[in-house]
């Protein structure tokens, strides 16, 4: 009687370990099946978000009639196609967004460019007209040298903001950065008449104007730089040779006397020194004669 007794007991048990093993492997079973599942829609996901980064660069790309650097004129390109319908959007989404700005904001601090980029377009494909989302999608393709696309960003941006100082000084150090001197000119020429207090655009509009050999431009706007930052060598240097290759010698023994004073021991600048004193020394000479 007892072993028959002991003989069922065995048996429950090892039904019931049985049992809890059947269990077991379920439940490892449907645990891997929902780690595929999250693995596959991640990598579904990322292959989505960059089908919209190739359809809206393609897009934009499009928009424009092209990218090569444009004649001088008065006013920006606009593109074809794009209006500034801005879509009515909720309070939460408004907040989602800025929630999104910030943490893209935070991701490129911390050097992840690639999340950066995944959440700039999450947002994006709720706002398309985003002007900060934008920027710092336009700032990331500048991170990697690809100026082109930050540059039809830029001016997307115009049409949206046409008054807007911060998108005009960005798009005129892109084309800068591309050597498109010409349009850069005008950028900062007409963000300077938005706004004529920027210095930063006043820096950079001296030096486009020095490449595009514009020196009485550039003289005007580094006498007004250096009146607001004397001390700036860099603006002082640019006037002094922007002066001389007007033929103002006298302007420039000036401003390379204030660059001697913050540079004394520059052999070079004391050097040019005493060649304009005998040039102009010279001049005084002649008109004696």
């Amino acid at each position: 009687m007892d072993i028959l007794l002991s003989a069922r007991l065995l048996s429950f048990e090892a039904w019931f370990l049985l049992a809890n093993l059947s269990y077991v492997c379920a439940y490892l079973l449907a645990r891997l099946m929902l780690f595929a599942l999250r693995v596959w829609r991640l990598f579904h996901a990322k292959k989505q978000i960059i089908a919209k980064i190739q359809a809206a660069e393609e897009a934009r790309e499009e928009a424009w009639d092209d990218t090569e650097q444009r004649p001088a004129q008065s006013t920006i390109p606009k593109a074809r196609g794009i209006t500034a319908d801005v879509p009515s959007l909720s309070r939460e989404e408004r907040e989602h967004i800025r929630e999104l700005v910030n943490l893209v904001r935070l991701k490129i601090s911390r050097g992840d460019k690639a999340g950066a980029r995944i959440h700039v377009i999450a947002g994006l494909s709720i706002d398309k007209f985003d002007k900060d989302l934008n920027v710092l999608l336009a700032s990331l393709y500048e991170s990697d040298g690809e100026y082109a696309k930050a540059e039809l960003i830029y001016k997307d941006l115009i049409i949206l903001h046409e008054n807007d100082p911060e998108v005009y000084l960005r798009l005129g150090n892109t084309l800068y950065a591309q050597e498109k001197y010409e349009v850069a000119y005008e950028v900062y020429r007409r963000l300077l008449l938005l706004d004529e207090s920027n210095f930063e655009a006043l820096e950079m509009f001296a030096m486009t104007a020095y490449r595009l050999e514009k020196y009485e431009d550039v003289v005007a706007a580094a006498r007004r730089y250096t009146k607001k930052f004397p001390a700036s060598l860099d603006m002082l240097h640019l006037l002094a040779d922007a002066s001389l290759r007007l033929g103002e010698r006298a302007d420039a023994l000036v401003t390379l006397k204030k660059i001697q004073n913050l540079e004394p021991y520059n052999t070079d600048v004391k050097s040019l020194i005493e060649r304009v004193r005998i040039e102009l020394d010279m001049e005084s000479n002649f008109n004696r004669e």
